[in-house]
């Protein structure tokens, strides 16, 4: 079990800081100048100008989950950068979130952690989960419990675990998770991302006048918007939000952009969702698409080829990453079933079964030979898989990059 550092460690911690500021001050009256050189050998330079499109107070930059919300669209270092040069007048014991921050952006794990430990709040130790779940630490889910434990009424233990749900394919757990986290965090944009998850669409969009006016994460409630357009298929409004991320080069923006025009583009290596996308419209053209964005394509590939051993084998990997899923069924005598599931397609009017397994495709057959016979007409079948993404879109694509890049 992971112990989360006492405040004796911590204020030795800061007493080492405070120390090597002493010195460093001593050093500096007899001409040495300890900073600079440290400086040399550390720090990237970059033109101000650079700098500009950054608008944000550094105060607010408590957690890397407040980087997320802040909709910086710049790339680690220059956001790295940022802070450096913001925080050079700062004291590093009252601005240690943001010192640790600046050093996880540009992935130095030993200098972040030493400043995420400095103090013992949840948001520093939070940051240090962060830190923990990108180096890929094995002992991230009891951290996130003695984080829980010593935090009980916070949301941020609960969006750690959500976070290291998220990206290790538990989506069932994540969105769980993410649901607690909120309770305490009350943000309308989760609420928003929660409800599009269960593909509740009339509940997201209810939420997008109050998600925009709390004035954070802006960007994700577009995300998020744009995702409802997809869903009821409006055309236009799918349109207007597509065009404000044409220039953008992120994971995110060249998705959207997939959606809007059709026409697949080069996306960054990090981004999982395309790779999805792709496998829903059948054109991977040799793209490698990861087992747990096909899992449900695999169970129809497999129920249609009559292979019933691997159906069986991707449903149970289906349940073990979204938990027991209903199945819609709908009158319909297309010859290969299943083909809508994983689509933006909605069921109306339709039966729904949840399969006990384990045979699942044995049951499925005899569900729809039933049907057919108590009706005499063909029906098919759609998983009602949820639309996942949306907890990729909480944390970010600067999150997917680091996680996945």
């Amino acid at each position: 079990m992971f112990n989360i550092p006492n405040e004796e460690e911590s204020k030795k911690l800061k007493n080492i800081l405070k120390l090597r500021e002493t010195v460093e001050k001593d050093l500096e009256k007899k001409g040495i100048n300890v900073q600079k050189k440290e400086q040399k050998q550390n720090t990237i330079y970059k033109p101000s100008s650079d700098l500009e499109t950054i608008n944000v107070n550094i105060d607010s930059l408590k957690t890397w989950f407040d980087i997320i919300m802040s909709d910086i669209g710049e790339t680690d270092e220059k956001l790295a950068v940022f802070l450096e040069n913001r925080l050079s007048s700062k004291t590093p014991t009252v601005f240690s979130n943001q010192y640790g921050l600046m050093h996880l952006l540009r992935n130095d794990f030993m200098k972040a952690e030493k400043f995420f430990l400095i103090n013992q709040s949840c948001e520093s130790l939070f940051n240090y989960g962060v830190l923990k779940i990108f180096r890929k630490d094995q002992d991230v889910l009891d951290y996130s419990k003695s984080l829980m434990n010593k935090y009980p009424q916070s949301g941020y233990p609960y969006l750690l675990i959500s976070m290291f749900f998220t990206f290790s394919n538990k989506y069932d757990a994540a969105i769980k998770s993410l649901s607690a986290a909120n309770k305490y965090l009350g943000y309308a944009f989760v609420d928003m991302a929660i409800s599009l998850y269960y593909k509740k669409i009339t509940e997201a969009s209810s939420y997008l006048s109050k998600s925009f006016l709390e004035n954070r994460a802006k960007g994700i409630v577009s995300l998020l918007q744009f995702h409802t357009s997809v869903f009821t298929e409006d055309y236009d409004k799918k349109l207007t939000i597509g065009k404000k991320y044409e220039k953008e080069e992120t994971g995110c923006a060249k998705c959207l952009s997939y959606l809007v025009n059709k026409k697949p583009e080069e996306t960054p290596m990090y981004c999982r969702y395309q790779k999805r996308l792709l496998a829903m419209n059948q054109e991977e053209n040799g793209v490698f698409i990861p087992e747990n964005e096909r899992l449900d394509y695999d169970f129809i590939k497999f129920f249609n080829m009559k292979f019933e051993q691997n159906a069986n084998s991707a449903f149970q990997k289906i349940v073990d990453t979204f938990g027991n899923l209903r199945i819609f069924l709908t009158a319909d005598s297309i010859a290969q079933k299943g083909l809508k599931t994983g689509t933006f397609y909605l069921p109306k009017d339709s039966y729904s079964i949840l399969l006990k397994g384990p045979d699942y495709c044995t049951e499925l057959r005899n569900t729809l030979a039933g049907l057919k016979q108590n009706y005499n007409k063909e029906f098919d079948f759609v998983i009602d898989i949820p639309f996942y993404e949306v907890l990729r879109i909480i944390f970010g694509w600067r999150t997917c990059q680091k996680i996945n890049g």
